[in-house]
């Protein structure tokens, strides 16, 4: 690990802690959720990778701070070559050993501390700034994960018109390189738009674009769309549908997530 990352991965870590602590001495809320996301898609290979990740997260937030922690169950069925990604339920195409193969277990850990900042003046946007880590707690010899720790910088902005909600997030992440691969750090942008449509219900839309882990494969490139009910002052439920518009993506994915709120 670099100098730079070696920097990353202490402030990452020091700013979730700070963050719990600040969090636990100031008005705040706990939010639980879990859910299940399946992607399936051929990554540019003869044969699918289909992709079963079940989420357990648990959130704290104090304003202006959020930490965050995801641990998750994951099942790949499909070619050697394409392992758990950097990101979550999605694919990093790291080589074709040959084969195919069916695993499952307990996937990478993911941990992050957000701080929010709400509009200084009239038309400025609402901005959220992130980082996290990943903690390679999945099997790698199984193909779960990379077996490497991961890192993510992100600025995210969005602007209230009304019941519209246009948005946008830019950041960089830094791959760990596993034995016998150099992962390539990437770009990644995300493009989109929320609106309320009723008062307990929001639909919503957006465009995900990465940078390609490695030489050989293509950049990651999705639509989702997506709708969010508020059940109740405690519970919420997003579903959303996704599909892939390049090699480097699945061809196609759903998901379902619901969270309770102490």
């Amino acid at each position: 690990m670099n100098r730079g990352r070696t920097i990353l991965a202490t402030w990452t870590a020091a700013a979730i802690g700070v963050g719990i602590c600040i969090a636990a001495h100031a008005e705040s809320d706990w939010r639980g959720s879990t859910g299940v996301d399946f992607s399936s898609g051929d990554y540019g290979s003869e044969v699918d990778t289909e992709i079963l990740y079940v989420p357990l997260s648990l959130r704290y937030r104090s304003f202006p701070w959020t930490a965050k922690i995801t641990v998750p169950y994951i099942r790949i069925e499909g070619p050697v070559g394409v392992v758990g990604g950097a990101g979550g339920g999605g694919g990093v195409i790291i080589g074709d050993g040959g084969g195919t193969r069916t695993e499952s277990g307990i996937g990478d850990i993911f941990g992050s501390i957000k701080y929010s900042v709400d509009p200084v003046t009239e038309g400025a946007p609402y901005i959220d700034l992130t980082s996290k880590v990943k903690f390679p707690a999945a099997d790698e010899d199984k193909d779960l994960g990379t077996g490497e720790f991961d890192y993510t910088v992100e600025a995210d902005f969005a602007w209230k018109t009304g019941r519209v909600f246009p948005f946008v997030a830019v950041g960089y992440q830094f791959l760990g390189d596993p034995d016998g691969f150099d992962l390539n750090d990437r770009f990644k942008v995300s493009l989109g738009i929320d609106m309320k449509v009723v008062v307990d219900v929001n639909l919503g839309a957006l465009y995900d674009w990465k940078e390609a882990s490695t030489d050989e494969s293509d950049d990651p490139n999705e639509a989702v769309a997506y709708v969010n009910w508020k059940a109740s002052d405690r519970v919420s439920v997003n579903a959303y549908v996704y599909t892939g518009l390049s090699d480097g993506s699945p061809d196609w994915g759903a998901g379902l997530q619901i969270s309770l709120r102490r």
